[in-house]
């Protein structure tokens, strides 16, 4: 893990607007793994939707979740609990997963139709698990 890196990726994301398919929960996580680890996995849903029904839909058909890919490129499951800086705390929604990127007791979040943004963490349980890479 490289703090440095994180700190970095969350100050440049930091009051970016909210757009579907360009920065939402999904492509904050993607675009993450690309720039602190060097991965090559925002090309999968950059741009590929533009409204949440087009996100679901998407979701839908694409064969893996956000939780997946990660796994795939080698993140493991932890508890929520055990987050540290660096992690992603993911929240299961009805139809597709929320990624935040932890920052230690606060979280790097995009809520939908708003920026980005660095928010207290004021429970762990409200995530249903967490990806170390």
């Amino acid at each position: 893990m490289n703090e440095v890196k994180i700190i970095e990726y969350a100050e440049k994301e930091l009051r970016t607007s909210f757009e579907w398919g360009v920065n939402d929960c999904n492509t904050l996580i993607l675009q993450y793994l690309d720039e602190v680890y060097n991965k090559d996995v925002l090309k999968i849903a950059y741009k590929k939707y533009k409204t949440k029904k087009g996100a679901i839909g998407f979701q839908k058909k694409y064969p893996r979740t956000l939780s997946e890919v990660c796994i795939d490129e080698g993140a493991v499951k932890i508890n929520s609990f055990k987050a540290r800086s660096g992690d992603i705390l993911i929240v299961c929604g009805e139809d597709f997963e929320l990624g935040h990127i932890c920052l230690g007791a606060k979280v790097l979040s995009i809520p939908e139709d708003t920026q980005t943004e660095i928010i207290p963490i004021t429970d762990f349980g409200l995530f249903h698990y967490g990806l170390r890479i």
